[in-house]
């Protein structure tokens, strides 16, 4: 999940080029926004094992059983 959105964001920045590196272009802001969700945010794993859980109807990791 993580990596999709660097990666859509990344797509972007190829896309306009240099000018989207820039401070006050929006995507330059997205782009550190995004980068910062490897640091802040649950890694892939954890997002996967929730997912799984929810689409089985599993209970949560830690739910009393």
């Amino acid at each position: 999940m993580t990596s999709n959105a660097i990666n859509a964001v990344e797509l972007g920045i190829e896309a306009i080029g240099n000018p989207g590196l820039a401070r006050g272009n929006p995507i330059e802001r997205h782009y550190r926004d995004v980068l910062c969700s490897r640091i802040h945010t649950p890694q892939n794993d954890a997002i996967l094992g929730a997912v799984g859980r929810a689409a089985f109807a599993l209970p949560s990791r830690g739910a009393q059983a």
